[in-house]
């Protein structure tokens, strides 16, 4: 894993440059761009699938929770109304 923040670092440690360097940051451009591992010089290349930017935001309030907090304040109130929506919603009158 290698961890690139600017265009600099990127062109300097790049091992391939198609589209030269100012290539746009954006895809497909960047994923084009491959990278020598410095451990075992291998190639490197940017992880296509990403996570969608609104499912990590989505996700952020219960990922910052620790697995206490999440089973103490969460869970119970989520369980709860969970259960009586669908015992509720499977009553027949």
């Amino acid at each position: 894993v290698e961890k690139l923040f600017s265009r600099k670092e990127i062109v300097d440690a790049a091992d391939d440059l198609p589209d030269g360097p100012n290539f746009e940051l954006h895809r497909p451009w960047i994923d084009r761009i491959s990278v020598k591992c410095k451990k075992c010089n291998a190639k490197m290349q940017r992880e296509e699938f990403v996570l969608d930017t609104w499912h990590n935001s989505g996700a952020a309030p219960f990922a910052s929770l620790s697995d206490d907090e999440y089973k103490k304040i969460f869970l119970p109130h989520f369980l709860q109304k969970v259960l009586i929506r669908r015992v509720v919603g499977r009553t027949r009158y």
